[in-house]
């Protein structure tokens, strides 16, 4: 039997994240979140998943020796706030809402202000329909 899953937080640990778990192979995942732990973030083949740096990098540590992490996970976040603005649902449905406006109105207004254009589409379309039901 492996442990895969290591998941110890809220549990008001203190201290430093003990080193032997750079060893355990098998882990894939661990959670020592919403602790009061300090010092260096234990780094090794096990912990090179940026994720999990990440995690763990966004307290601040004052002996950490991986500072261009910490900076890697606020460039990112700031990356991530600025992406996120166009995935709003108000920015979505602003533009679906004037798209429509502009192609509404680019197909209503000439043949509202031009009775030419107006016949001239309605016998375009008379054609297509003529064309269509009489095969």
């Amino acid at each position: 039997m492996s442990l895969e899953r290591l998941d110890l937080s809220h549990n008001r640990l203190t201290g430093q994240i003990p080193s032997e778990v750079i060893h355990l192979s098998t882990l894939e995942a661990f959670s020592f979140a919403f602790n009061d732990l300090s010092r260096r973030i234990p780094f090794d083949q096990q912990l090179t998943n940026s994720l999990i740096v990440a995690m763990l990098a966004i307290q601040s540590c004052v002996e950490n020796r991986y500072q261009e992490s910490v900076h890697t996970v606020a460039v990112m976040e700031i990356k991530l706030k600025e992406r996120l603005v166009i995935d709003q649902p108000l920015f979505f449905y602003s533009f679906v809402l004037v798209s429509y406006a502009l192609g509404f109105w680019g197909v209503v207004a000439p043949l509202c202000i031009s009775q030419t254009w107006r016949r001239r589409n309605y016998a375009t379309i008379d054609g297509w329909m003529n064309y269509c039901f009489e095969m």
